[in-house]
């Protein structure tokens, strides 16, 4: 199941729209490409979390709520993996950074100073 998860991270980074956005940074020397692979991961368990089948249809969800139900829909993923016994600060820097550059990246706005 893991390395199911991993290609598909790939694929996702290879050719969905919103995660080519990664892949323009890594180019550009602008994010690591082990930084981009990491970032992914934990896109993609917001997006398991949203019951999404894809990071476009996780980035649609998202943008048809108001900001401050983003801001919500943000923090329960948060304690969703706090939870789930991720509470490590790396990993949590990682799932805030991850998601931040992401849905920045695909222009959805989010109030972090509230996160």
């Amino acid at each position: 199941m893991v390395g199911r998860k991993g290609s598909l991270i790939r694929e996702w980074l290879e050719q969905d729209p919103s995660f080519q956005k990664f892949n323009v940074l890594v180019q550009r020397n602008k994010l690591m490409p082990s930084t981009a692979l990491n970032y992914a991961k934990y896109v993609k368990r917001f997006c398991d979390f949203l019951k999404a089948d894809s990071p476009e249809q996780a980035l649609e969800k998202v943008k048809q709520i108001s900001p401050g139900q983003r801001v919500a829909l943000v923090d329960d993923f948060v304690q969703y993996l706090l939870d789930n016994n991720m509470n490590s600060s790396t990993v949590l820097q990682l799932v805030r950074g991850g998601l931040k550059k992401w849905l920045l990246l695909n222009e959805v706005e989010v109030d972090w100073d509230k996160i």
